[in-house]
């Protein structure tokens, strides 16, 4: 029984039922004007994004034909923008592509997962495939000493690197993602002298360098070259 009530503690049901983690309720908006200085290094908790796992013999000849960017040629330390379209070229994700585990990882707006899920798996039960929604906690690492934390927990270099749980995807100059279990999500939050935001910052930051955002109301209304998508 006490253990029971123990683990009760760690989490909380937020008003859409949905589990929070006690190590979750640290992030909180960070109101920011744009004359205000940035914190040295903000960790956000990215819950309004979420990720495609493929894995499997054909992952790679299988998403080259399904996407916009160029898979083939996606260096293990790299990332990639990339479009997923119907017949007629209208776009049904924007996402961030790279090597993750033993297969790619797909990072787009978590409201548009269930209707790409279900679009980019439509003939994978032709090729030695999976595809998967991923469970990872996905977090934005941003500011001066984003590069120096990432480095702590990584031995590799390059814009892609493993790290214990997951990934870690440079994305532009003093960002980056982390894709991680929930235990070392928890790690990270527990142990890094950060300021701890929701999305918000995150936004901002996407916002200004003009990175497209296909959310579950914009899929299937634009073409790539709307969105930039080719320029990015």
């Amino acid at each position: 029984k006490k253990k029971k009530k123990k683990e009760k503690k760690k989490k909380k049901i937020s008003s859409k039922g949905i589990v929070i983690m006690e190590w979750q309720t640290r992030f909180s908006a960070l109101p920011l004007s744009t004359q205000d200085v940035l914190p040295e290094l903000s960790i956000s908790l990215l819950d309004n994004f979420g990720m495609i796992t493929m894995i499997g013999d054909d992952k790679k000849s299988y998403l080259q034909g399904q996407v916009t960017c160029d898979v083939v040629s996606l260096e293990q330390d790299q990332s990639t923008l990339g479009a997923h379209c119907d017949a007629k070229g209208k776009v049904w994700s924007v996402f961030r592509l790279f090597h993750h585990h033993d297969g790619y990882g797909m990072i787009q707006p978590k409201s548009a997962i269930d209707v790409e899920l279900n679009e980019i798996k439509k003939y994978a039960i032709f090729s030695k495939v999976t595809i998967e929604a991923s469970d990872d906690v996905i977090l934005g690492v941003a500011g001066v000493k984003a590069d120096e934390v990432i480095s702590t927990m990584s031995k590799t270099t390059g814009s892609v690197r493993p790290v214990d749980g997951g990934t870690a995807v440079q994305v532009a100059q003093d960002r980056w993602l982390l894709i991680l279990s929930a235990p070392e999500a928890q790690q990270i939050v527990e142990t890094t002298d950060a300021v701890f935001t929701t999305n918000e910052l995150w936004n901002r930051f996407d916002i200004e360098a003009g990175l497209p955002f296909v959310s579950a109301s914009a899929q299937n209304a634009h073409l790539p070259q709307a969105l930039n998508v080719q320029d990015l």
